[in-house]
């Protein structure tokens, strides 16, 4: 996964898949390492990143190391994250999500996309 953002405020940071994270000239960022997926504050998009690749059932939890990146200060740390499969209703998915002490529940539709993150975002059809 390769991350770049350039007007000036310049980001480039490399991961090989595997949780090994690196700045543009190669060195590793050990701060990072163990993390897979990338969340990029300004899109609750990335939390559909480790849904979509885990199987779940009703009753699941799962926590993950994730690359959290926050706009417009492009501030990179490593975070924990944590979601419960609770339930399925009405077609869409429930997930319980908790990370650094904030908790919420997001919905996701068939295809595992945020449809609701309360407070933060909604699909309009």
């Amino acid at each position: 996964m390769n991350i770049e953002i350039d007007n000036q405020n310049r980001l480039k940071i490399h991961s090989d898949g595997n949780g090994n994270w690196f700045n543009e000239d190669g060195t590793p960022l050990e701060n990072l390492r163990g993390a897979i997926d990338v969340d990029l504050s300004a899109t609750p998009f990335s939390n559909t990143l480790p849904i979509n690749r885990e199987s779940w059932n009703v009753g699941d939890e799962k926590k993950f190391e994730m690359v959290y990146i926050t706009f417009p200060e492009l501030e990179v740390k490593k975070v924990k994250q944590s979601y419960k499969y609770s339930k399925t209703k009405d077609g869409n998915r429930y997930y319980d999500y908790e990370c650094r002490g904030y908790q919420t529940e997001i919905t996701v539709d068939d295809d595992g996309f945020v449809i609701d993150y309360p407070s933060v975002f909604q699909k309009i059809y």
